[in-house]
């Protein structure tokens, strides 16, 4: 009688919405695994950066191993609950805030476009910020050259008056 394959994490059976796979070279007990006991592993064992991950015990890196990015994290709260609270979305943001700090490397989609985001961001304030700041400036150079004209108006009006009060 043949063994039925059990998870070598949480020693549990395949089930449809959770199937076994074998993700690395290992042979016997240690060659299937779920892939949310991988995941939840490789969490632990190697942080945030799930792209370089190897089996402990062949040395092989993982097949076909792809951590859920920030994009789907976020999907999958908003449609797993009813209602979010403001304490829910500061978590939500502070998790994907963390992960961006964490693991600078990461190569998901979801990470890299929310990457380029903030620096397209940060660049357009930076740029929204120069604009004032010469906006700020031509209102000075305008009032600078009003009392430059001003004084020359006033001094043509002393050198003028002066002189045709001499020639009359």
């Amino acid at each position: 009688m043949e063994e039925e394959p059990e998870c070598r994490i949480c020693r549990d059976v395949a089930y449809p919405d959770a199937p076994l796979v074998k993700p690395c070279g290992c042979r016997g007990s240690l060659e299937f695994v779920h892939t949310k006991c991988l995941l939840r592993w490789l969490k632990y064992s190697h942080g945030a950066n799930l792209n370089s991950a190897v089996c402990s015990v062949c040395q092989q890196p993982f097949r076909g191993l792809r951590a859920p990015g920030l994009l789907s994290y976020l999907l999958s709260c908003l449609l797993g609950r009813r209602r979010w609270s403001g304490a829910d979305l500061r978590a939500a943001a502070s998790r994907g805030w963390r992960h961006l700090l964490d693991a600078p490397d990461c190569g998901h989609l979801e990470c890299l476009a929310l990457r380029w985001l903030l620096a397209l961001g940060a660049l357009q304030l930076a740029l929204w910020e120069g604009q004032i700041l010469l906006l700020l400036a031509f209102g000075f150079i305008r009032d600078a050259l009003s009392l430059d004209r001003a004084l020359d108006e006033a001094r043509a009006l002393e050198h003028g008056g002066v002189g045709r009060g001499e020639g009359t």
